[in-house]
């Protein structure tokens, strides 16, 4: 029932109450108003009570339908309500509203993407009516809900790969800087407050005559590091990006490597095997796309694939890095790889394969 059609009947039962000497009109025309009147009090004064719960799947399909539910329980009987839901894209930024209405408490509908990334669907607003659906209370509603919608990646032979990144060893040192490797010295030099009992080197120390110290040596990381620029970009050429992103890593999965990538922070994944893919693919679709995101901290040593939608300034990666480029714009230099949604399968096989 409407508001409307609730205050019509309301002044029609007053109006004959006052034009015909009906007895029962006025109480008529008082159970009617009070009615809809003490549901709507009542929701009132339990709305923080409120419990609102959304369930989706943990991922989904891209292009394919998904089904999202919700569900309100309240502490008072209530008529229908109606949750408004934001959805948002963090691979694409792309934000939208859904209207769920709900019968007894319950309510679903088919969530779809065209592109993948995590879609975080945020309870903008719930309002329920009384019983006669009448008189509507707003209700406090802060409950979110996720889904991964995976990429569709595309096979690529990892065999001729394995030059890209031959030393997965760690078989050289920093000759310049320390780090925590015991079975090799980086240098012998005197002991200075705050340094370890484990590093004294005893023998050394009762020869010169004073407490002397070995530290240890840095494992120079030969392996490749795939780092994925989360810059904010149109929805389709970041849909291309991250396509791009994770098919490389599927096909590296057999080797170790490094997986990084920007955004609100700077993030990285060691993959050391297939188990650790899933993980860090999910944590890459949730990373939210920013205007300018972090520079990130790349090692001079080992190979590194850098994944992008605009180029890196000058002098900002190591001299062998190369620049895997999704855009529109025309761009030819070396070391950088450019495609669009459409091309990347055949020319990522071309530039890496052939």
């Amino acid at each position: 029932m409407s508001t409307l059609l609730w205050l019509l009947t309301e002044a029609g039962l007053v109006l004959c109450w006052l034009v015909t000497p009906w007895a029962p009109a006025p109480w008529l025309a008082l159970c009617w108003l009070m009615a809809p009147l003490a549901g709507w009090l009542a929701l009132l004064l339990t709305r923080k009570r409120s419990q609102v719960r959304l369930s989706c799947p943990v991922t989904a399909e891209k292009g394919k339908p998904f089904s999202v539910t919700a569900e309100v329980r309240q502490g008072v009987p209530f008529g229908r309500g109606r949750l408004t839901v934001s959805v948002e894209n963090t691979v694409t930024g792309e934000t939208h509203r859904e209207k769920l209405t709900l019968h007894q408490g319950r309510g679903a509908w088919q969530v779809q993407s065209t592109c993948c990334g995590c879609l975080v669907m945020q309870a903008a607003e719930l309002v329920l009516w009384d019983l006669l659906g009448v008189l509507p209370v707003r209700i406090p509603c802060t409950v979110q809900g996720r889904t991964c919608v995976m990429p569709d990646t595309f096979p690529i032979e990892a065999d001729p790969v394995s030059a890209v990144s031959r030393q997965t060893d760690c078989e050289e040192y920093a000759p310049d800087v320390r780090g925590s490797d015991p079975t090799e010295i980086f240098q012998i030099r005197e002991y200075v407050p705050g340094d370890s009992l484990r590093q004294i080197h005893w023998k050394l120390s009762a020869k010169a005559g004073r407490y002397m110290v070995r530290d240890a040596a840095k494992p120079v990381d030969h392996r490749l590091t795939i780092y994925v620029e989360r810059r904010t970009a149109t929805p389709r050429l970041a849909d291309g990006l991250m396509e791009a992103a994770v098919s490389l890593c599927q096909a590296y999965v057999d080797q170790p490597f490094r997986l990084m990538w920007s955004g609100e922070t700077a993030s990285v994944r060691e993959i050391t095997g297939e188990e650790q893919l899933p993980e860090a693919v999910t944590a890459l679709l949730k990373s939210k796309a920013q205007e300018e995101p972090q520079p990130p901290e790349l090692r001079p040593e080992g190979k590194l694939l850098y994944c992008c939608t605009q180029l890196p300034a000058d002098g900002q990666l190591p001299e062998d890095a190369v620049v895997l480029l999704c855009s529109d714009e025309p761009c030819a230099g070396e070391g950088v790889c450019r495609f669009t949604p459409e091309d990347m399968q055949e020319i990522l096989g071309k530039w890496m394969w052939n």
